[in-house]
Formats: C-alpha cells, structure tokens, sequence
C-alpha cells in the first residue's frame, strides 16, 4: 500500500466526508486514477475500526474475488458451497467491515460477490477502493480529487499552504534533509506541484528525484516523466513504483475504443467539450455519435475529470500524466499529424464563430470559453508553427483571437505569439498587416508605446502597396490609440472620426464600437464633456439595443469619469458600479482595474474603502503585467493626483473575480443613518475597524492609548448591535443608502 504522508496534508475533508458516507450506507467506493492516494484514504479511515482489508491485486480474474475474501476472512474451504455463499454464512447479520483493496481489474467480480452477499449480511458495510465505479444498487461514489496545487498567483505565504507542496517537502526532506522552499525558489515548486496535478504517487517519486536535481532542473524534465520518475519504493505494489507502471495498469482495463480515444483525446492540453471530442477525435474506428459513450467509460475508469466549474456546460480533462501517456500511443499509432490538423481546424472555426458573433450577449460565454481553452490554443500554435505550410492558420488565428489576447487577459502569451509568427511566417501583405495591427493593440494595452508604434510603421507600406482599405481602417484605429495614449488627444479623436464609419461599412462592429469608446475617451482628456457624454450615450444605446457587454462596459467607465469630472459624483459612481456589474460575468482585466481606479476617485483618498479598492486596482494590474500608466499621461495624472496609497497588512483578491466582488461591495453607497449615533471619536474608529486594523494600530494612528481605543470599540459595537469586530466589515456592506456618499 501506498504510504500515508499524504493523508496528513490536505486530506481532512475527504476524510470527513467519505467517513459520513460510510456511516449511512452500506457500500462506499473511493474511486480516482492510479496513484491518486486511494488506498492510503482508505486505511486512515478504518483502522479504529479493525476492517477486514482484502487486497485484491493478488488475483487476475473476476471469479476468483469471493475465493480471495473467503481466504482472507479464514472461511474454511471443506464446504462444497460456492464461496460467497460460504461468506455470507460466516458473516451472518453481524456487524462486520470489509474493505476490498483494488478492485478495478475484477471489477465485474466484485460486483457480483456484494449482490450476493449484501442482502444476507445485514451488518455488513463494505468499503472499496477501485479506478471504476463498480455499478451496484446502493453504492455511494466518492472521487477522490488531486492534492491541491498553488495557482500561478499565489504568493510564498499561499504557496506553502497547498497540500501538494507539503507533501513534496515531507517526501524530500526524507531523502535531502536541508531541503527548504524559500521565497526564492517557491514559485519553480508551485510549477512543479502543478506539473504532477497534485498526484500523490507523482510527487512522492519527483521527489525522491530531488536528492540529486534541483526544482527547476526536475520541472524542464518533466516533459519526459516516464522515464525521469521510475524510482519508487521497494515495499510498494510493482504498479506503485513507477509512473509508467501505475498508467499502463489503467490502460490494460480500457476497450480498444477508449485506448484510442484516449491517445487522441491527449492534444488538448486543458479541458475539452464534448463538440470539441466529437470534431478532432472521429474517424472510421469512432463514430462522432459513439464518443459520448466512451468519454463515459473513461471517466468512470478515471481516465478522464468530469470539470463543471465552467458555468453552463460540463467539460473533460485528463491529469497530465494520463495525458502525457496518451500523447506517446499517439505518436505509437501515426496519427499525431491528423489529430493535431483537426485540432487547428477546430480552433480556428470556433475563432471564425465567436468573432463574427462577438456584438452579442454570448460575449462573456466566448471568454470564458477561450480562458479554459488557453492551453489547447497554444497547443495549436506550436503544432501550426511546426511546418511553414501551416503558417497562414497560425496567423489567421492569431488575428481572429484579439479579444481573448486582450479582454480575456492573455497579453503575454498573444504578444509571444504575435511576435514568432512575424519574425518566421512568410504571410501576404494583407495577413501581415492585420497580424500587425493586432500585435500593436497589446503592445499598447502593455504600455509598450514604441513596439506598437514600429508594428504600425512597417504596416503602413503593406496598406499603401494593397490598397486595402479595410487594413487601412484598423491600422487608423489603433494609430488613434497610440495617439491617445502619448497624449494627442485631439490628434486621436480626428484619426478615430475618420476610422469609425469605414469599419461599420466593412460589418466590423467589434472594432467600430472599440474605436467609439477610446474616442469618447480622448474627448475626456480634451476636455469635450459634453461631446464625450454624447458618444458615451449614443454607445450605450447601441450596446443594448444589440446585448453588446463588452463595450458597454468601457463606455460605462469612460461616462463615468467624464460625469466625475463635471463633479457629478453620485451618477458617475452608478455608471461606474453598472461597468463593474458587467465584469461579475466578464472578469476583463482591464476594464477591472480601470474601474476601481474611478472609484477611488469618486470615493476620495480619506475612505478606507477606496484605499481597499486601491490595493485591488493594484493586484489586478500585477495579475495583467501592465499598469495605468499604459493608458496614457492624462490618466495616470489622474492616477497620481486622485488614488489613495493602498490599504497595507490586508488579504488582497487573488483573482479578478475577487475584485469585482470587493469592489461592488465597498464602492456601494454608505448608510449616513445607520452610524448617525456614533460619535466623531467613535466614527473614527470605525473606519479603521472597518481596514481590519488592531487595538494597538488604532491607538497608534488616532494617538490614544489602547486601553481608551478598547473602550471606544466596545461603544460602537455595542451601539451597532454587534458581537465581535470581525462582524463590523459585514455590517458595513449590509448597510447601504444609494442616497449617500463615502467621502
């Protein structure tokens, strides 16, 4: 059996929550793939019970599990009766506990024995482990997940809480006592845990690897795991001591169907639809109408994840190393060009449909869909940057996935990509300038003024020689953007009034509307409020009229600052709040980040809520690597002149969503009634209460002693109805007047 350090880290739930299982039925099956700590989970949870622990990896066929168990059990063999008749005789109605130990490769055996013998053994309670469901009436499933890994944002402090990385340095230390994670090395271990999915199996031989490799040298590695991890521990099952052995047991449970889908099935790097099965992995051998069958036989033998955190639709995925197995069958088999040319095929048309649909309300669904397909989207790249006859698809991709590069927040990855394609792929002229122009709107949107301006200098002369006129209206839009953001406002609004109408003409909405709200934007700073408020408005209907979300958003924001600007702080708050709604589906980046940037200035740097939303603005800029300095000199004085320093010794939001949570929460309008009975001292007070902050830090800042910061605290909680300081935070959200101002 697998050791059980595991178990001590990240655990405690699955432990609850399978214990609970055991409790109210009478049969619980641990399922999950090989080396996922099954085995260990189980033990853990009956040794206060004394189970019967049958260990079913010493037999190879199904009619020899009730044999297996009677042995194990002591039943005595004089009897002619049939074995599982013999169990259920010994067993009787006492309470007794069995727990079957790898039951996957005699599954259908298993099966059998607890129909047999269940009904006759009313005190029987069976615990299983197994890679598949074992498909009896009354069977309670629980699918054990991977250890958890850090997200690419955490930070050291985060890092060192996921269980995956905990059990990396208890393993290590036990082969290379001085090994430390430091702030040094941190983020190589949280790209090392990631690497392995948080498989316990997988980082218990990555570190053994350890002893004589660095974090950083084991992760470049990992690309060849099978034969990097094959040290495992003697005392442990031969499937246990190497990664490829424990994949390989998996593989030889599989129909020949699910053998090749799974080898297919390994080009996407990130989760898949079923649509997306059903196009890249069809053939003679698998009918499009057959997939959905054996996607199910695989994700009940725990080849595949069931993932349904994508809102609306139920996607699948493969741990990595499934995925790197499956990706060795494919090359075994001769089908990796085939498989890799429908999976360029099908990105691009998807591109092709949420681009010509993109003014529509299946804006936000398009994003989300691009965010969790990132991974295959890059796949596709390397495999179209692979032969130069491909490299037409690559930057026809790449053009048709702007918005995903910018509003779905993937600047660095779109601007890598933009730049190989351009310094290798011989394109046409028009090609080239649309890769061009895409390439200066993220070099802009990173702050990188003078990259964009050399993309649209050698674009120029692409346009002149063609003639081109609807290159020529993108280049003129994003040349507008360039002027906006040097500080040529009025330079900018000329180059956008001369584009706008030339996009429309040429069915380009999408840029058309992106090209009004930057224009609106230039007015601001050119200070046109009124002409602003007017394209603002006019933008607005538009977007409505159509369930266009995305530009609505920015001409909410930019309303928003001409309205502050005019000191209309109240409507400029509301048009702001209405963009930041917007983003509760979107999650833009961007359009965050610019948002409670306005709200800060709206609220005034002497809120404790704006330097809160200060520090958000912060994180989602460090989350995007760009900041408002990108967006031009007029904004970022603005920026200077107008945000508070942001809140210190906080949790700032981990992920965008975070943010917009944090940011309608904090930017609603406070109740004046509702502290109208406190005093000005008390008031005070409650404001830092409100940032979290300590008696001592309170006393500190208002110069009072702490014992007379005590006693006002215990005044305003007493005069707010309140228990604790920890609730005052929730009270100020619950308590809002949309009348009301924060200043």
């Amino acid at each position: 059996m697998a050791g059980d350090a595991e178990i001590l880290f990240g655990r405690q739930e699955d432990l609850a929550t399978v214990t609970r299982l055991l409790e109210s039925s009478r049969l619980v099956t641990i399922t999950g793939p090989g080396g996922i700590g099954k085995t260990s989970l189980a033990v853990r949870i009956t040794e206060h019970l004394r189970p019967t622990v049958v260990d079913l990896t010493a037999i190879h066929s199904a009619g020899e599990v009730a044999a297996q168990i009677a042995r194990t059990l002591g039943v005595s063999e004089s009897s002619a009766r049939p074995p599982q008749e013999q169990v259920a005789r010994h067993l009787g109605a006492a309470p007794a506990l069995l727990l079957l130990d790898n039951c996957e490769h005699v599954a259908d055996g298993v099966a059998d024995f607890l129909t047999a013998v269940l009904p006759k053994c009313s005190g029987l309670r069976v615990l299983t482990t197994s890679t598949v469901v074992l498909e009896v009436r009354g069977e309670q499933v629980y699918e054990l997940p991977p250890l958890s890994v850090p997200a690419p944002t955490d930070d050291f402090a985060r890092i060192l809480e996921h269980a995956s990385v905990q059990v990396l340095i208890a393993r290590t230390r036990a082969v290379a006592p001085g090994f430390e994670v430091t702030e040094e090395n941190c983020q190589q271990v949280a790209e090392l845990c990631r690497r392995l999915d948080g498989m316990p199996l997988a980082v218990e031989l990555a570190a053994i690897r350890l002893r004589v490799l660095s974090v950083d040298e084991l992760t470049k590695r990992l690309d060849h795991r099978f034969a990097l991890l094959n040290h495992g521990n003697r005392n442990a099952p031969d499937r246990h001591r190497t990664l490829r052995a424990l994949v390989a047991w998996s593989f030889e449970r599989c129909s020949p169907a699910e053998r090749l889908l799974w080898a297919r099935l390994s080009v996407f790097r990130g989760s898949f639809s079923l649509d997306a099965a059903e196009h890249v992995c069809t053939s003679p051998d698998v009918a499009p109408e057959d997939i959905l069958d054996v996607i199910d036989g695989l994700v009940a033998k725990s080849v595949l994840v069931v993932d349904r955190a994508t809102r609306g639709q139920v996607r699948y995925r493969q741990l990595a190393t499934i995925r790197d197995y499956g990706t060795e069958l494919l090359t075994e088999r001769g089908e990796r060009a085939m498989v890799h040319d429908r999976l360029l095929e099908f990105c691009l048309d998807r591109a092709d449909q949420r681009v010509a649909s993109w003014c529509s309300d299946s804006q936000a669904t398009s994003l989300r869909t691009w965010r969790v397909e990132h991974p295959t989207i890059l796949a596709a790249f390397e495999w179209a940057m692979e032969d130069p006859s491909r490299h037409n698809q690559a930057a026809e991709l790449m053009v048709q996935l702007r918005y995903h590069w910018i509003a779905g927040g993937q600047l660095s990855d779109g601007r890598r990509w933009a730049d190989r394609i351009l310094n290798t792929a011989e394109l046409p002229a028009v090609q080239r300038g649309h890769v061009l122009a895409v390439a200066a709107w993220i070099a802009l949107i990173q702050g990188d003024r003078e990259s964009a301006r050399a993309y649209l200098d050698e674009a120029e002369p692409l346009r002149a020689a063609t003639g081109d006129e609807f290159l020529g209206a993108r280049l003129e839009a994003w040349t507008g953007l360039l002027l906006l953001f040097s500080g040529q406002v009025e330079a900018a609004v000329d180059t956008y009034a001369r584009a706008i109408p030339v996009l429309s003409a040429h069915g380009d909405d999408g840029s058309a509307q992106m090209a009004t709200f930057q224009m609106a934007m230039a007015q601001v700073y050119s200070d046109r409020l009124d002409d602003a408020l007017a394209t603002c408005r006019d933008q607005i209907a538009w977007c409505r009229s159509t369930g266009e979300q995305w530009d609505l958003a920015y001409a909410l924001w930019v309303q928003g600052i001409a309205l502050w600007r005019r000191g209309e702080s109240d409507a400029a708050r509301t048009s702001a709040r209405q963009a930041l709604q917007i983003q509760e589906s979107f999650e833009d980046g961007i359009c965050i980040a610019l948002v409670l940037l306005l709200l800060t200035w709206i609220m005034g740097k002497r809120s404790p809520q704006s330097r809160q939303l200060s520090c958000a603005a912060d994180r989602v800029w460090q989350i995007l690597g760009t900041s408002a300095a990108a967006f031009g000199p007029h904004l970022h004085r603005h920026h200077q002149q107008f945000t508070p320093p942001p809140l210190t010794g906080g949790t700032p939001p981990r992920t965008r969503g975070e943010a917009v949570t944090l940011g309608l929460a904090l930017s609603e309008p406070t109740s004046a009634k509702a502290a109208s009975n406190l005093t000005a001292r008390e008031e005070q007070v409650l404001t830092h209460l409100v940032e979290g902050r300590s008696n001592r830090e309170i006393a500190a800042e208002l110069v009072l002693s702490p014992r007379t910061v005590e006693g006002h605290v215990e005044n305003v909680l007493a005069k707010l109805h309140l228990r604790s300081r920890a609730e005052v935070p929730a009270w100020f959200v619950r308590h809002r007047d949309p009348g009301a101002v924060v200043t």
